[in-house]
């Protein structure tokens, strides 16, 4: 049993990672594979140890860390795979509150794999500061062109996202995370988006014509 309230496996690497560089006066120097990585402790993604502020959740790092009070439950041996495709089946959007936080966008991704409606999710961080923020107004440059400041404003023009067809998902933390995305094409999303625009006339000329 290993009780590792340093995340000296995070920092160091796995114990089979280990791999002994020899020097040119001879004598060798222990090294590890990867880079030396720590675990966000709001929403536990594994960043990079130099991370001040977490690109998932937007948690700002202390600049004098200590060790934990819980032992760390990173896995001692390397168990890394390849980021794996998703198709996606359908998208979700909703609002995400937390305490003592600024809401988020909450996007649910089903893929079929699962037995509920939600397979993977992720939060935008559209109110935030900082690199959340940045991530966010990224997130979002790539799906709409429509100015989108609030929760208010992405849950009321969802319709106009682009849409998400494939997701890339990393295994390899505590939880999932996704990594990438494949959306529809502009001339899908174009098309789509006539065709929203002949369904919302027909009901708007639907409604005159009830009214007169």
């Amino acid at each position: 049993m290993i009780l590792d309230y340093g995340g000296n496996i995070l920092y160091h690497g796995k114990l089979d990672a280990i791999e002994i560089r020899k020097k040119k006066n001879g004598k060798g120097n222990e090294v590890t594979k990867g880079t030396p990585q720590k675990e966000c402790p709001e929403c536990q993604a594994l960043v990079a140890l130099s991370t001040r502020t977490c690109p998932t959740c937007g948690y700002e790092f202390p600049s004098n860390p200590s060790h934990d009070d819980e032992a760390s439950t990173a896995a001692i041996l390397s168990e890394w795979q390849k980021p794996k495709p998703y198709d996606v089946e359908d998208v979700s959007y909703s609002r995400h509150q937390k305490a003592g936080k600024p809401d988020s966008l909450k996007v649910d991704y089903d893929c079929g794999i699962g037995f509920y409606g939600s397979d993977f999710s992720e939060w935008i961080c559209i109110l935030h500061d900082g690199y959340a923020k940045k991530k966010a107004t990224k997130w979002l440059r790539t799906r709409t062109n429509m100015q989108i400041e609030t929760i208010e404003d992405a849950l009321k023009n969802q319709i106009y996202f682009k849409k998400t067809k494939q997701i890339i998902v990393d295994a390899n933390g505590k939880f999932p995370t996704i990594v990438g995305y494949v959306l529809e094409n502009d001339t899908e999303y174009k098309n789509r988006i006539d065709e929203i625009s002949k369904e919302e006339e027909a009901r708007i000329d639907e409604q005159l014509m009830n009214i007169l």
